[in-house]
């Protein structure tokens, strides 16, 4: 065997032992150490997840949902909101009735039927 050929050998055994050693303090190594993710504080304004649909004219904010949980929140401009029982008598404030709403500058009408709206209409 030459010499070039003898030199080029004993590199590439060098590189293989090498090569070996690294892969068996990879493997065989101690682990890497567990990370816990930091517990993330809340930033910036609060933001309110309907759970049900809000009635047509209200409208509630995060704060004011967590204060009074079930609140259907306040009227827009321009609306007015009244609660009646069953019998259409006027509810007053924390009673449990049918919403009822009133747009000064727009109207409602079930679509298609006429009867239904004036059926449901209170004045």
């Amino acid at each position: 065997m030459d010499r070039k050929k003898l030199v080029l050998l004993i590199a590439a055994l060098v590189v293989a032992v090498g090569t070996a050693l690294v892969a068996r303090s990879m493997f065989a190594g101690a682990s890497a150490p567990q990370a816990e993710a930091a517990q993330v504080q809340a930033q910036g304004p609060k933001v309110l997840v309907a759970q049900r649909a809000l009635p047509v004219g209200t409208i509630i904010t995060a704060d004011e949902w967590l204060s009074k949980e079930g609140s259907v929140g306040k009227a827009w401009a321009g609306a007015e909101i009244r609660i009646y029982d069953d019998e259409g008598n006027r509810l007053g404030p924390n009673e449990i009735g049918t919403i009822y709403m009133a747009l000064s500058q727009a109207t409602f009408e079930y679509k298609g039927d006429k009867k239904k709206t004036e059926d449901n209409r209170i004045y």
